[in-house]
């Protein structure tokens, strides 16, 4: 059987990902500014779930059969406010500095974002979906080796509906780390430019920030700018979270 590692570069490529045959396939979702970097830091601070969810309407449904769950997300890269909802608050946005476990300790978590969640729904009916970002990048890839994907596929939520740089760069490190270990009979051109542009900028992620329009953005945001250099880090925790029947987990 012929082994395939391709890429998905944008929220334009969500549709035809939602009606592929991803049944043999591992999906490795990237949103490093910020959804993916929020999820991994939300489990490394005790969040024991995180249920992503595309439309606002969804996340007050679920948050309104169960009270306890915490309601988290951004529309515009902002927390979502009672003018979006028509009432209701949510009690976090799409920072990850706000999950520490103060705050989200033994908590379960509706989450719904402009691109990130629409993106771990997309490929939901994988054979298995996990989440990476810089933070865990190692941790994904050694996760990767174990598991010795037929088909692996990389999606980058992108930003509104261009490629995201710090997304490309995130998925050419881990096919650079990747390769080291596992052979693909076919690596699609995606993915090798992908790996170019990891080369290209090195291994300094905050090389990212000029090529960035998602980093510019939040550098221009007084309460948001600390989100940038928090979420370009390396191997910062060991874990790999992971989609089991809709709810993001510790694997």
């Amino acid at each position: 059987m012929q082994t395939c590692i391709g890429i998905a570069f944008t929220p334009n490529d969500f549709w035809a990902l939602k009606k592929a045959d991803l049944s043999n396939t591992i999906c490795v979702v990237l949103d490093v500014l910020r959804f993916t970097s929020t999820v991994v830091t939300a489990l490394a601070s005790g969040a024991t779930g995180i249920i992503p969810v595309s439309e606002i309407a969804e996340a007050l449904e679920l948050r309104a059969q169960d009270p306890t769950f915490l309601l988290g997300g951004e529309r515009k890269g902002q927390r979502i406010t009672s003018s979006l909802t028509g009432g209701a608050e949510f009690d976090l946005g799409n920072s990850p500095r706000e999950y520490t476990p103060q705050h989200v300790q033994g908590k379960r978590i509706v989450c719904t974002t402009t691109n990130g969640t629409q993106a771990i729904r997309a490929c939901a009916h994988a054979s298995t979906v996990y989440i990476a970002a810089l933070l865990n990048i190692k941790a994904v890839v050694h996760q990767l080796i174990k598991d010795r994907p037929t088909n692996l596929v990389i999606v980058c939520s992108g930003t509104e509906n261009e490629p995201a740089t710090e997304d490309v760069y995130t998925a050419g490190i881990l096919w650079e780390e990747l390769q080291q270990h596992l052979r693909f009979d076919h690596v699609s051109d995606g993915v090798q430019i992908a790996y170019l542009t990891a080369k290209a900028i090195g291994h300094e992620p905050k090389s990212i920030i000029p090529y960035s329009k998602n980093a510019q953005r939040l550098l221009s945001i007084e309460e948001l700018r600390d989100d940038v250099p928090f979420c370009l880090r390396r191997d910062v925790f060991q874990i790999v979270p992971r989609l089991i029947n809709n709810e993001i987990k510790v694997h």
